[in-house]
């Protein structure tokens, strides 16, 4: 049988998480255009794109504001089935992104190091899209990375 958390109740009349207040929890909220955060990696991956690539998925926190939507980014790796502006783009965006979170371009290592590391970025709201575009929820988008002085 599997240990009672003390914390949680479950009896005829319900489920109970005592002492959580989650009357009191927010819903995340996307914060005003132009505000400059400070994000922390909490996870990276390498996942394929729906064509056949890959690309660096990355979730993103905004630090000391627990109620700030998080930043999900995906960053596509450039193959040969990119042409050569948009490949250079590519790289231009992984590179940004290695020199805001303190990871050398040149040898960026296994995403999953990265968890941790920290960045300033410059955020605005915009709607988010599903598999078929169509629109979702607003969420963050990165506008600029903002180099440490």
């Amino acid at each position: 049988m599997a240990k009672k958390d003390a914390a949680v109740t479950n009896d005829n009349q319900g489920f109970s998480l005592l002492g959580l207040h989650l009357n009191e929890v927010q819903d995340p909220e996307v914060l005003p255009d132009n505000t400059e955060v400070e994000l922390r990696v909490e996870s990276a991956s390498i996942a394929p794109t729906s064509k056949g690539g890959n690309m660096i998925k990355v979730f993103m926190t905004v630090v000391d504001n627990p109620v700030a939507k998080p930043v999900f980014l995906n960053l596509v790796i450039p193959d040969d089935t990119h042409d050569t502006k948009a490949q250079y783009f590519m790289k231009l965006q992984l590179r940004h992104f290695f020199e805001a979170i303190g990871v050398d371009a040149g040898n960026p290592g296994n995403p999953a190091d990265w968890v941790g590391s920290t960045a300033w970025a410059i955020l605005k709201g915009e709607m988010g899209k599903d598999n078929s575009g169509a629109d979702t929820e607003m969420q963050h988008k990165v506008v600029r990375w903002v180099k440490a002085q």
